[in-house]
């Protein structure tokens, strides 16, 4: 559902969750074609469950040469609303104490993905 989540008019309440179905979308238990809903009749969500699951940074990578922090995330996020001074890189995952805030906020010209540059 990734590609629904990029799109911020859609997929965010019932009033705006709406299907069509082609007839070659499934067959019965006899091999009939399902009944096409088309646009003009799209069929309404009778329930709808916000998405309130938090997206989780899966890896990164890090490219000195080009001077890019690239972050990977489990689910499409709002790139506007990356705020890097919050990003930290450190040496170890157990030594604290050679750290670097990223102390710009480096605002990305992305559209919205689950794959983020700084």
């Amino acid at each position: 559902l990734n590609s629904v989540k990029k799109l911020t008019d859609l997929g965010t309440s019932k009033n705006n969750s709406f299907i069509t179905i082609l007839s070659k979308a499934v067959l019965d238990m006899s091999g009939n074609n399902v009944v096409a809903v088309n646009s003009s009749s799209a069929v309404k969500a009778t329930l709808f469950t916000p998405d309130k699951t938090k997206p989780q940074l899966t890896n990164f990578s890090l490219d000195m040469n080009d001077g890019k922090l690239t972050l990977t995330f489990d689910e499409t996020v709002n790139v506007s609303s990356l705020d890097s001074k919050y990003i930290r890189l450190q040496e170890d995952v157990s030594d604290r104490s050679n750290v670097t805030d990223l102390t710009t906020n480096s605002r990305s010209n992305q559209t919205n993905d689950y794959i983020v540059e700084v």
